[in-house]
């Protein structure tokens, strides 16, 4: 968690914590297994006992749960206590954690729409060689880390629905990513925008809608003024755009997939 501050929902946090509860689930039910007593008592250790937190049938999911309600009451406890005179700062620790596990929780879960205007540019330098390692498009853009980490978050038959820089669609050091995370989501939509549309970014911006198990050709979408507002104007005129329909595996041809020009 240490790095969720720069980080984000780019943690992948729940990964961690589904390899943690399998771990901590299998030990619970090693530990709360059935042990055979001893014949005479006195080779029992002194205040041994069968642990009476019963697994048998639990799910990982119904595990979690437990512990995390078992943990929040836990912190709950230590923020009321003032021994010492440090009670302020258990509270302040007990709402530092649950604030934590709201982060966790709200990771877990998987959603109908994402919608996201990400930044764009390098990583920061902190959490750039662990995104080279888990993303696709490696740490060259961190467009591409939340496309892909959208894909992660949406339900399967979600939608990502995003307004970003159009570079990373034909940059080379994005290829991988649009064969690996583009490709295989599917696209309804692409409208190019051109520059001048975000306040004071000096970008050409593309909006576009991925997901949805598409089976068809994408929608292209290309105003005839691709300058700021004259776009988006352009885009309610008739004849004001060229509009195109393209399935996405036509780009497979070209050397590295670039999908925009």
């Amino acid at each position: 968690m240490t790095l969720a501050g720069e980080a984000g929902s780019l943690l992948r946090i729940e990964e961690e914590i589904r390899l943690a509860i399998v771990k901590a689930h299998a030990l619970a039910r090693k530990q709360s297994a059935l042990k055979q007593k001893e014949m005479f008592a006195d080779n029992e250790p002194r205040g041994a006992q069968q642990l009476e937190f019963d697994l048998h049938g639990m799910t990982d999911d119904a595990f979690w749960t437990e512990a995390e309600q078992r943990i929040y009451d836990a912190l709950e406890a230590y923020a009321e206590q003032a021994e010492n005179g440090g009670g302020f700062q258990r509270r302040l620790f007990a709402a530092d954690a649950a604030q934590g596990f709201a982060f966790i929780d709200l990771c877990r879960k998987r959603y109908d729409v994402v919608v996201m205007n990400p930044p764009f540019g390098e990583f920061s330098l902190s959490f750039r060689d662990i995104a080279s390692a888990q993303f696709a498009g490696g740490s060259n853009d961190i467009i591409t880390a939340f496309v892909e980490r959208g894909a992660q978050l949406k339900a399967s038959s979600g939608l990502i629905g995003a307004i970003s820089s159009r570079s990373v669609f034909y940059a080379p050091t994005s290829a991988n990513w649009r064969k690996e995370v583009i490709r295989p989501e599917g696209s309804t939509v692409f409208v190019e925008l051109g520059g001048g549309v975000l306040d004071e970014v000096m970008v050409e911006v593309c909006m576009y809608v991925l997901g949805g198990n598409v089976r068809g050709p994408s929608l292209f979408v290309r105003p005839k003024n691709t300058e700021g507002e004259f776009a988006l104007t352009n885009l309610c005129n008739d004849g004001g755009a060229k509009i195109y329909l393209i399935p996405l595996n036509t780009f497979d041809t070209l050397q590295g997939m670039p999908i925009l020009r």
